[in-house]
């Protein structure tokens, strides 16, 4: 499955292929009030929101660097080019 869906900045159509993880919390919040009122496939926090919830989990779990939404952007475009994504793809799932 994939995630298809025009960018805000560019208007370029975006294509991003669903992770096994990414299904199951789509499935998890299906009938969530706030997807449901925002027509959202999850919760959706602001930065800031999501980078202090990502600080608490790294001090929980023990990760001595700084998690936030930079890294994550950082992340994902790894775990596509090491599943065999090709980098142009990557590069315009990352909108440039």
């Amino acid at each position: 499955r994939w995630l298809i869906k025009d960018r805000g900045k560019t208007e370029v159509t975006a294509m991003i292929p669903l992770l096994p993880i990414v299904d199951e919390l789509i499935e998890k919040y299906k009938d969530h009030p706030y997807c449901k009122l925002n027509s959202r496939l999850i919760p959706v926090n602001s930065n800031y929101r999501y980078n202090v919830y990502l600080k608490e989990l790294a001090e929980i779990c023990g990760i001595r660097r700084e998690l936030n939404t930079h890294l994550a952007r950082h992340t994902f475009a790894d775990l596509m080019l090491n599943s065999g994504i090709p980098w142009e793809d990557v590069s315009k799932m990352l909108g440039h």
